[in-house]
Formats: C-alpha cells, sequence, structure tokens
C-alpha cells in the first residue's frame, strides 16, 4: 500500500474587500464552509497550487466567486493538473452557486446550501452541499455539512462534515473537522488556522490525516483590494 507523505497547497485570493480570517470557505484551509455567502458587491480571484506526492501530480486551481445579490454569490472555478506521463492537462471545469437562506437567530442556526457542477474531460459531476452555522459559548462555532452528489458513472455519492471554528482576538481563527465521503477509504480530520496579517491579507495553514494514513497540508494566502 502507497502510503503519500502529503499534499501541498498554496492558494492565492484577490478580492474586493478586505479579507476576514472568520470567514470560512471550503479549501481555505480545510474542507468545509459555512452557512454565509460573501458580501453584495464582493469579487473574489482565487489560484492555489497543489503537490500530491503519492501521486507524483501537480494541481492548480483558478476561482472567481462573485457576490452578485444579498445572500448569494457564484463561482466559476478551473482546475488543471500535471501527472507523469501526462504532461499539463485541462482538468475540471467547475460552476457553484451559493445561497444564504436565513441568517443565525436565537435558538436557530444560520442555514445555506452550495450547488455545484463540473465537467472532467466531458465527464460531468454535480454536487449538492446543505450547511448549518451554529454559535456555541462565547465566539466558538459549529459548522454541519452534508454533501449529496452524483458521478459521472451516475452514481450517488454522499459525506459529511462537522467542522469548528474558533476566533482568537481580532487575528486568528482556529479550525478543526471530522468527515467522510463516499469514494474515500476511511474518515478524516483536519485542523488549521487563519491568520489575519494586514486588513487585508489572511495567512491559511492546515493539516487533514485520513484513518488510512493519508495526509494533506495546505498553506494559503487571501488578499483584499
Amino acid at each position: 500500500m502507497r502510503v503519500p507523505l502529503g499534499v501541498l497547497a498554496l492558494g492565492l485570493a484577490v478580492v474586493g474587500v478586505a479579507s476576514d480570517h472568520n470567514n470560512i470557505d471550503k479549501e481555505r484551509p480545510l474542507r468545509f464552509d459555512d452557512a454565509y455567502s460573501i458580501a453584495l458587491g464582493g469579487l473574489e480571484f482565487q489560484n492555489g497550487l497543489r503537490y500530491d506526492p503519492a501521486r507524483r501530480s501537480w494541481f492548480g486551481r483558478s476561482e472567481l466567486q462573485i457576490g452578485f445579490a444579498r445572500n448569494r454569490d457564484l463561482s466559476i472555478g478551473w482546475e488543471p493538473f500535471s501527472a507523469p506521463g501526462q504532461g499539463l492537462r485541462s482538468g475540471a471545469l467547475e460552476l457553484s452557486y451559493f445561497e444564504t437562506l436565513r441568517r443565525e437567530t436565537e435558538g436557530f442556526p444560520a442555514i445555506g446550501y452550495r450547488a455545484e457542477v463540473s465537467s472532467t474531460g466531458g465527464q460531468p459531476e454535480a454536487r449538492l452541499r446543505g450547511i448549518a452555522t451554529r454559535l456555541l459559548s462565547g465566539a466558538a462555532k459549529v459548522h454541519l455539512n452534508l454533501d449529496l452528489g452524483l458521478n459521472s458513472r451516475r452514481r450517488g455519492t454522499f459525506g459529511g462534515i462537522v467542522g469548528f471554528s474558533l476566533p482568537q482576538g481580532y487575528h486568528t481563527t482556529y479550525l478543526g473537522e471530522i468527515g467522510w465521503a463516499s469514494g474515500e477509504k476511511g474518515g478524516f480530520v483536519g485542523v488549521g488556522m487563519r491568520r489575519q496579517m494586514s486588513t487585508r491579507g489572511v495567512l491559511d495553514l492546515g493539516v487533514e490525516a485520513s484513518t488510512v494514513g493519508r495526509f494533506r497540508f495546505t498553506v494559503g494566502f487571501s488578499l483584499g483590494l
């Protein structure tokens, strides 16, 4: 059995408003979302690079995110990759719609969802993610993500993540997650942090481990203009 040493990801986001370390989106740096969209009129451009030593492959990601309406945003993403013997390939194209259905009130969590469609080599896939965010004691929050999907072989996929976020002061948010996804061996756990480097810049750091000994390391940076 091949056990990877990890996955290295490097991300850069350019946004139309100042970045906030307490704003949680998937892959920044863990897999879960909170239930809130970006602000109306917000514009975010994300670029990332990930290396998987087990596959000896490089994966890129570019994503444009637009807050086109109150509590709603659209994202268009592209994920090229390079693998041994294959050279540079175009990878997946992705379209994502996010909506916050309701904000948190006393006794009821914030609710949102993300709907995605993607295509890799002409093979379409779709996923729907339901999201609930609830404030715990102090500033700590818990985030429940439930995923349903349809892969290119027309088979259903599903998974779930329980995420946690804990802001500390004005500069840092600590993150944790526990999750499972069909199509992957075992579950996974992750820890990370988002650090406010300036009024416009946020540094992401994260590490994830699966129950079968796979690891993934993430580093990213968000920059607001």
